[in-house]
This record gives structure tokens, sequence and C-alpha cells, in this order.
């Protein structure tokens, strides 16, 4: 599904963790999270607009979909995570999406304090207007790839100018970014084809320049 050359009918997996990241912000003390990673079963209520999409995802009762296979049963989620490492959500002011597949979006419910900022091409899926984002160190960045309205996230991390850029599912493997593979195109066996971004040019173009940024800036991906 990811890397090209691999054929669709190879057994061969590969185990990736689904993440958010908390940023804490050193001058106004403000908590910002990117992404909210998969969400539980029990926990599929979301932020206002996305019912009809967590609807399209979780399908009839019985009916096999991706967050009936995928979701968590226990804890794992986020907000789990987050109470382990002493941070509770309501501490949360900002959460960035990067976009608004499944495991991404997590459970927005217990993030009660959060504004929630998306891409433009979300407009559709969510209710609502962007809020904005304050601080000049931590700044939503387009990436157009995967699905409308995908953003990164670039972020200064200590005070003498480092720099993280999060990015998402813009690139899935560092040997994509690098340019050491291709992402995968094949024929999805219904006279379409399948591919991890909507538009693989503009994706390639954005991976491009993504790789043009991190090397230039010396940064971390």
């Amino acid at each position: 599904m990811i890397l090209s050359g691999v054929p669709k009918t190879s057994s061969e997996r590969l185990e990736v963790p689904s993440l958010g990241f908390l940023l804490c912000h050193s001058v106004s003390g403000k908590n910002i999270m990117y992404d909210l990673g998969m969400p539980r079963l029990e926990d599929l209520s979301t932020p206002p607009g996305f019912e009809t999409f967590a609807h399209i995802y979780l399908g009839d009762e019985g009916k096999v979909s991706p967050l009936r296979l995928f979701t968590f049963e226990s804890d794992g989620c986020i907000h789990d995570s987050l109470k382990k490492g002493g941070a509770q959500p309501e501490e949360v002011d900002v959460i960035v999406i990067s976009h608004l597949h499944w495991d991404h979006v997590g459970d927005a419910r217990p993030f009660t304090e959060a504004e929630f900022i998306l891409g433009s091409g979300s407009r559709g899926i969510m209710t609502g207007e962007d809020p904005q984002a304050q601080s000049p160190v931590v700044v939503p960045v387009s990436a157009p790839v995967h699905l409308g309205g995908h953003i990164a996230l670039l972020a200064c991390t200590s005070p003498d100018g480092s720099w993280i850029l999060l990015v998402g599912d813009a690139v899935h493997r560092m040997s994509i970014l690098h340019a050491e593979r291709d992402f995968a195109c094949h024929d999805d066996g219904h006279g379409g084809v399948f591919c991890m971004h909507r538009d693989p040019e503009m994706a390639r173009d954005t991976i491009r320049k993504l790789k043009a940024f991190i090397t230039k800036s010396a940064l971390r991906g």
C-alpha cells in the first residue's frame, strides 16, 4: 500500500504507530497537540460535523470496516497517554489535525478547552470556521498530499532556534522522503488505481519540497 515495487499480493506487513504529539509553548505556556491518533471503539463521537465521516468508516453492525478493525478496546488512546505522562486533556489549548482520517482524529471529547486548526480543504467535512494560529513559533504548513486539507506543523523546540516538522501522512517512509523509493500506485481490482495520495504528482512535488526544506533548514522531520 505504501512502497512501490511491492506486489499487491504480498503478505509482508509493517506495523506502524498512530501518533500524536504534545508541544509545550515556552513563552505563552500553551499546550498544543498535533493529531490525536486512533479512537477507541467506544469513543467514536468527535467534533461537530464528523458524525457522517465516522458513520462511513464505522459502517453497520457486523460489517467489516477500518474503525471496527483497528480501534482500541481499552487504554491506549491519546488522552490515556497524556494522563500517564502527567498531562490532562483539558489542559490542551490548541489541536492541529493534519487531515481528517480516522487514525488521526482520535476522540476530541476530553479536550474541552482546545481550539482546532484544520486545513482549508477540510471544511467540507468539518463545520465552523478554522481558528487562526496565534504563535509565530508554531506554524501550520500546507502539505497538499494524501487527503484534501492535509497540513503539516512547524514548531520551534528550543530557545536556540531548533525546529521540528511534523508531517502527518505526507510521507509514510524515510526512503520515500529521500527519493530512494516511490509510494505505491496499483490496480485496485475495480478498474481504478489505488494510491495513498489523491493526486500522486502533487504528492511527489510536495514531498520534494518537504525534503528540500528539511535539508536546507537542517530540521528534524
